[in-house]
C-alpha cells in the first residue's frame, strides 16, 4: 500500500489568496461604483439637457412676451422706490422720451402740475395696499412740452422680490376731445330740436313716437311725455293715420319721403309738408324714423284764394257749371284735361278738384311745361340719380314723388316736349317710372291733371303732340270760361284780391273802391283774364294815397294790352310764332275798334280786304274779334 502525501499551505500563500480576494473584492467594488457614478453622470447629464430646454423655454418666452409688451397699444411701466425700473416701448412713444431716459426716473415728473400730488399720494397709497385697482385720468407733459390726457390704472406687483407698482396707461387725449365735441354738437342739436318752430320727432320700428319737441306738444296742445308712445292713428284717427303709416313703411324700407299731407290738429284742418329719413343704428341698420313737419297752411291759403272759385263766391251761372262738372271729377280717379285760355283760372280750377278729392289731405304740386327746358323738365318731373348730368351732385326727387297720395297738375301740357310726353305716356300706364340717369323703377300713386291753353288736336295733327298722349289724357275735358263770359263774378273777385294784396302790400287802413271804377272793371272785356285783373288792382293800389280807391281801364291799360309775351319756339316753327303774333293783333285791333273791320285795318295800318284775308286764314271770327 502507497503512502498518501499531504500538501500543506504555507503562511505565506495564505496572505497572498486573502490579498487577492480582498483586491477582488475592492475592484468589484469599484466597478459597482463606477457603475453607479456613470448611472448618476448621465442623470446629471439629462438634467442638464433638460434645464438647457427649459433655460431655452424661458428666454424664448421671454422674448415673446418682451416683443408683445414692447409692441402693445398700452403704455406700461414698473417702479420701484419712487423709480422707473421698466418701461416698454408704447411707454417711451407716449412721453417722448427713450427707454433709456426714462429708467430712474420717478413717473410724477411727466405728470401735469394740477395732477402732481394726487399721483403721488396714490403710488404710496397703492404700495401700502390702502386702495384698490381703479382707473384714474390725469394729464401728462411730454418731452416737447405738448400736453396729453390719459387713462392710468396702478396695482402692486412683486419685483425682485420687493413691492413694486405696476401702471397701464391709455393716451385718451383724441377720446377726450371727441367726447367733448359730441357732448358739445349734442348741446347745439338739443338746443335746436328744443327751440325750432317746426314739429320734430322721432319714432320707433313699431312707428311708435319715441321723441316729439316742445313745438310738436305745443301744436296738439299736449305734454311731450303724453305724445312719446303714441302712433298717427292715436293722434289723427284711422284714415290719416294708415296713410302715414304706409308712408313711414317706405321710410323703414330704406327710402327717404318729402310730402305734404293735410292733418287735422285739435279740430282744424292743417297742411304740412313732411320730410322723414330712416334712422340708423352703429351696424347702419334701420330701427326707427326721423321726421320735420312744417305748417305750411297759410301759404297755401294764399296761393288759392285768387281762383274765386268757390261755389258761394260763383255769381255766374257759367262757373257754376263749372264748378258742379269739377265736383263730378274730383269723386272719381280719372284723368281730367282743362282747356282755357291763359290767366283763366285753370290751376286754380286743377286745386279746386283737388280740395274737394279722397286726396285733399295729400300734397298738391304744380308743373309749368312751357317754362322749363328739356332737361330741366325732366329732372323736374321725374327727378335724377347723383352724376345724371353735370351739376346733378345728389339725387333729386321729382314732382311725381313729391305728389305722392296727392295731385300733380301738368300746366301747359302742350309745350311738354315730345320725348318727356313718351315717359310721361309709360308712367299713366304703369304708374312706375325711372328717375334720370336711374335703373330702379320707382312706383308713385299720384293724380295727375292737366291744363293748356293749346289746340291740342290741332298740336297732334301737325306732330307736336303724341297723338296716343293726347287720347290718353283726353278723358274729361273742362273748359275754363274766360272772364269775359263770367262778369258775375268780377266784384267778389275784386274784394278778394284787393283783401290779399292790401295784406301783402301792407297797406292801412284798406281802401273801398269807388262804384265808377268797379262798373268799369265789370265792362271791360279782360283778355289777360284774372292775371290781368290782379296786375290792375296792384298797380292801383301802389299808386293810391287816400280815399276810395280809383281804378282805371281801357284807354290807360290799351298802351300796355297789346304787348306779348312770344317765348323762343319749342317743338314750334318760327312760321307758327308768326301766325300766332299776327292773329293776336289783329283780334286786339278788332276788340279796340268795337268790332269794326275798317276801324280796326286803320289801326293795323293794312287794307281790309288784308284783315279779311288774315281773319280767314287765321280763324278770327267776324264782328267779335275774338280767336276762333
Amino acid at each position: 500500500m502507497k503512502e498518501r502525501t499531504s500538501f500543506r499551505s504555507s503562511p505565506k500563500e495564505d496572505e497572498r489568496k486573502a490579498v487577492m480576494m480582498h483586491q477582488e473584492n475592492t475592484v468589484q467594488a469599484l466597478q459597482s461604483e463606477l457603475a453607479e457614478i456613470r448611472k448618476r453622470c448621465a442623470e446629471l447629464e439629462r438634467l442638464y439637457d433638460a434645464c438647457k430646454d427649459e433655460e431655452k423655454t424661458l428666454r424664448e418666452a421671454e422674448a415673446r412676451y418682451r416683443v408683445l409688451l414692447d409692441n402693445s397699444l398700452t403704455g406700461i411701466c414698473v417702479q420701484q422706490d419712487a423709480q422707473l425700473v421698466y418701461v416698454n416701448q408704447r411707454f417711451a412713444q407716449l412721453t417722448g422720451y427713450s427707454c433709456e431716459q426714462l429708467i430712474g426716473m420717478p413717473i410724477w415728473d411727466i405728470v401735469a402740475p394740477e395732477h402732481r400730488e394726487l399721483v403721488i399720494q396714490r403710488y404710496h397709497d397703492r404700495i401700502a395696499g390702502k386702495r384698490p385697482i381703479r382707473q384714474y385720468e390725469i394729464n401728462v407733459v411730454k418731452r416737447s412740452g405738448e400736453k396729453r390726457h390719459w387713462a392710468v390704472w396702478f396695482n402692486v406687483i412683486d419685483h425682485d422680490s420687493r413691492p413694486a407698482i405696476l401702471g397701464t396707461v391709455v393716451d385718451t387725449t383724441e377720446m377726450v376731445r371727441t367726447r367733448k365735441a359730441l357732448q358739445e354738437s349734442e348741446q347745439r342739436f338739443r338746443a335746436l330740436f328744443e327751440t325750432a318752430t317746426d314739429c320734430i320727432f322721432i319714432k320707433d320700428a313699431d312707428l311708435k313716437y319715441t321723441h316729439v319737441n316742445p313745438a310738436m306738444a305745443s301744436l296738439f296742445g299736449i305734454s311731450q311725455n303724453e305724445l312719446v308712445g303714441t302712433t298717427d292713428v292715436d293722434l289723427f284717427g284711422k284714415r290719416i293715420g294708415r296713410h302715414l303709416e304706409r308712408m313711414d313703411r317706405r321710410v323703414l324700407a330704406g327710402e327717404r319721403l318729402e310730402i305734404e299731407h293735410v292733418r287735422p290738429v285739435r279740430g282744424v284742418a292743417l297742411t304740412f309738408h313732411d320730410v322723414r329719413i330712416p334712422m340708423e343704428d352703429e351696424s347702419g341698420a334701420i330701427v326707427g324714423v326721423y321726421g320735420i313737419s312744417r305748417d305750411v297752411t297759410d301759404m297755401k291759403k294764399g296761393a288759392f284764394c285768387l281762383a274765386g272759385t268757390a261755389q258761394t263766391e260763383c255769381a255766374s251761372p257759367v262757373m257754376r257749371s263749372v264748378l258742379s262738372l269739377a265736383r263730378t271729377a274730383a269723386r272719381r280717379e280719372g284723368f281730367v284735361l282743362l282747356l282755357g285760355e291763359s290767366g283763366s283760372g285753370k290751376d286754380y280750377l286743377a286745386r279746386y278738384i283737388h280740395d274737394h278729392s279722397s286726396r285733399s289731405d295729400g300734397p298738391f304740386f304744380t308743373m309749368n311745361c312751357a317754362a322749363l327746358s328739356h332737361e330741366i323738365a325732366e329732372s323736374e318731373l321725374f327727378g335724377h340719380e347723383a352724376g345724371a348730368f353735370t351739376g346733378a351732385v345728389g339725387r333729386k326727387r321729382g314732382l311725381l314723388e313729391l305728389a305722392e297720395g296727392g295731385t300733380l297738375l301738368l300746366n301747359e301740357i302742350g309745350d311738354l316736349p315730345l320725348s318727356i310726353q313718351g315717359k310721361l305716356l309709360t308712367f299713366l300706364d304703369s304708374r312706375s317710372f325711372t328717375r334720370v340717369g336711374g335703373e330702379t323703377l320707382v312706383p308713385v300713386n299720384a293724380r295727375l291733371i292737366a291744363a293748356t291753353n293749346r289746340d291740342l288736336e290741332a298740336a297732334t295733327r301737325e306732330g307736336r303732340f303724341r297723338e296716343d298722349l293726347y287720347y290718353r289724357i283726353n278723358v274729361l275735358s273742362i273748359r275754363v270760361p274766360p272772364l269775359r263770359e263770367r262778369k258775375e263774378d268780377i266784384p267778389g273777385l275784386v274784394h278778394k284780391i284787393l283783401a290779399q294784396l292790401v295784406t301783402e302790400m301792407h297797406v292801412s287802413p284798406p281802401p273801398g273802391i269807388e262804384a265808377e271804377s268797379m262798373q268799369a272793371l265789370v265792362s271791360y272785356r279782360w283778355p289777360g283774364n284774372v292775371r290781368e285783373l290782379r296786375n290792375v288792382l296792384e298797380r292801383a293800389l301802389m299808386l293810391w294815397e287816400h280815399g276810395p280807391l280809383r281804378v282805371t281801364v281801357g284807354a290807360a291799360d290799351q298802351a300796355t294790352r297789346a304787348l306779348l309775351e312770344v317765348q323762343f319756339p319749342l317743338d314750334r316753327t318760327l312760321h307758327d310764332v308768326e301766325n300766332d303774333v299776327v292773329k293776336r293783333l289783329c283780334a286786339e285791333a278788332l276788340e279796340r275798334a268795337g268790332g269794326s273791320k275798317q276801324g280796326a285795318a286803320r289801326l293795323l295800318g293794312i287794307s281790309r280786304n288784308s284783315l279779311y284775308r288774315y281773319m280767314k286764314r287765321l280763324g278770327i271770327s267776324a264782328g267779335s274779334g275774338t280767336v276762333s
